[in-house]
């Protein structure tokens, strides 16, 4: 578990850069409950499987301002069909993928107190007002 405050730079950017693989993957998998390619054919049970290992994302611990999260995104493949689902909590109960988000706004505002993100551009324009601890 990564605290947010104590971390190393590189702890957050681990952190950072897991809860980005899990922010593409929502986006990838945004608005499908169940996704189908017509007449796509997922082959067979260790094609799936590979499939499914590479575009799941493992889940992620920390901790920003007291509060524990976890986040984790799975995607499951039959035959013919994709299940994505985003697993996400806030001090073990179950929250959205915006909560999620907004901890990790505060995390690359820590980053970048800390010259670690190099001259990348802010999230969004208010990312000052973000509390860094």
């Amino acid at each position: 578990m990564c605290e947010v405050n104590t971390a190393t730079k590189e702890e957050l950017m681990r952190l950072h850069q897991d809860l980005e693989r899990i922010e593409a993957a929502a986006e990838k998998y945004r608005s499908a409950y169940m996704w189908s390619d017509r007449g796509y054919d997922y082959g067979i049970e260790p094609v799936r499987q590979a499939r499914s290992e590479r575009d799941s994302v493992p889940e992620v611990n920390w901790t920003d301002g007291g509060k524990q999260y976890t986040a984790e995104y799975r995607v499951s493949y039959t035959r013919t069909q994709c299940w994505p689902k985003g697993i996400y909590t806030k001090d073990g109960q179950k929250t959205t993928l915006t909560a999620v988000k907004s901890s990790h706004k505060r995390i690359i505002a820590r980053l970048q107190a800390m010259g670690a993100m190099g001259s990348q551009r802010p999230v969004d324009e208010d990312y000052n007002e973000l509390p860094l601890s």
